[in-house]
């Protein structure tokens, strides 16, 4: 009976890690099963083992506790709670889904993730390209219009994507043996989720595609390093003529007509020309103008508040606020859109500190363990973050926390391979 539950409940976190791509309520019910079967299967056992030598483990813990914390330096109660809710992920994953891991089963939830995310990717594009013969409006092809057929925002998508793309190339250049995923698939997998990518018009996450290939190659490329440039500058030609001819051209041409000028700005109006990088690096200055008023670089100014103040500040420099009438909210839900920023609103220098010290951590383990994925996997989240308050997601936060959980399955599981200790 306990081998069949135990059976069970290892289907149900590889299920787990397939629902990952998919809308949040696909996810949340396949978590909810799995935690019913994780105490049927007596998953507890394994708690200690988990929390053995494992560093990335405690600073999870300890980031939860600093938002546990906030709970104590806020007045919005309700708020605060919600933004506990959100941050349970980090504890509730160790539970849930690390006792899985101790007994080394990496690889199969590596592959389970990596196949739902080509999955739910050709479906976004089998469902955009029906769309687009029916109606004949090719935005459906791209952006939030592409990703929003299984109900995800493009940003997130393409953070999945792109990280899946990186997971294929590495099985590719180090010639991995997988069982349902043999190495004829990995190359048109790979060209699949480099184009869906494109598409899906991220442009931090593109760029940063673009330096991670170009590394790839620089590296791997068996050419003298003129040919290895030569492949490279072509490469970027046939992407920015084909980007150039699509929506996609729009969103990079914010990044180079962008009015800076409006950063320094007292006051704004509903007209002011607002586009993702000056909107961002204005909503950054506000946030430093509040830790500075309210004196709370320390601790911040708290998760229940946080927002509050944003709003606060966008009210008195006449930032758009919506239309009651229209049901349009305007900036009143928009955060600072930089997961550093926002943590150091909400709990200081201390969350900010506990924060990088977790990523230095994850890029350490991962450089002397050798594990180019882990190393990939902090950077990208990372470079991410610069842009998107990514913790603050459901579809970011669960993806960190399933990910580092799984990366140090697959170095143990490899290790064993090797004959190490």
């Amino acid at each position: 009976m306990q081998t069949k539950m135990n059976r069970i409940y290892g289907f149900l976190v590889l299920l787990f890690f397939a629902s990952l791509p998919f809308h949040l309520r696909i996810n949340n019910t396949v978590f909810i099963v799995l935690i019913v079967f994780w105490f049927l299967s007596a998953q507890w056992k394994h708690l200690p083992k988990m929390f053995q030598n494992n560093t990335l483990v405690w600073a999870m813990i300890t980031l939860f506790f600093v938002n546990v914390y906030g709970l104590f330096n806020t007045t919005n109660m309700d708020l605060a709670w919600f933004n506990l809710d959100k941050k349970l992920q980090l504890v509730l994953f160790l539970f849930f889904l690390g006792t899985y891991f101790v007994n080394i089963e990496g690889k199969k939830a590596l592959l389970s993730f990596v196949v739902a995310t080509l999955a739910s990717s050709i479906y976004c594009l089998i469902a955009a390209l029906i769309l687009f013969f029916q109606e004949g409006n090719s935005e459906v092809l791209f952006y939030h219009q592409l990703s929003n057929q299984i109900g995800n925002s493009a940003i997130y998508q393409s953070l999945y994507v792109l990280w899946t793309a990186v997971i294929v190339a590495h099985w590719y250049l180090k010639k991995e043996t997988l069982q349902y995923f043999s190495r004829k698939w990995m190359l048109p997998s790979l060209l699949f989720l480099s184009v869906f990518l494109v598409l899906l018009s991220s442009k931090s996450l593109i760029l940063l595609g673009l330096i991670l290939l170009s590394f790839s190659l620089l590296r791997h490329l068996p050419f003298s390093w003129p040919k290895k440039i030569a492949s490279i500058a072509i490469l970027l030609f046939a992407l920015t003529a084909f980007i150039s001819q699509t929506p996609i051209a729009d969103r990079f041409k914010d990044v180079f007509s962008s009015k800076l000028e409006l950063i320094q700005q007292d006051s704004f109006t509903y007209r002011s020309d607002f586009d993702g990088l000056n909107m961002r690096l204005t909503f950054w200055r506000f946030a430093f103008e509040i830790l500075e008023e309210d004196e709370a670089w320390i601790f911040g100014v708290g998760p229940g508040d946080s927002q509050t103040r944003l709003v606060e500040k966008y009210k008195a420099h006449g930032i758009y606020l919506g239309n009651p009438n229209l049901g349009d909210a305007g900036y009143q839900k928009t955060n600072t859109h930089n997961q550093f920023v926002e943590t150091s609103l909400k709990s200081g220098i201390v969350g900010l500190m506990v924060t990088l010290g977790l990523f230095a951590l994850l890029l350490l383990e991962g450089y002397k363990t050798k594990n180019i994925l882990q190393i990939c996997f902090g950077l990208i989240f990372m470079w991410l973050m610069l842009t998107e308050s990514v913790f603050e997601r459901q579809k970011g936060l669960s993806l960190f926390c399933a990910g580092v959980l799984l990366l140090g399955a697959t170095v143990r599981e490899n290790n064993v391979l090797e004959g190490k200790s």
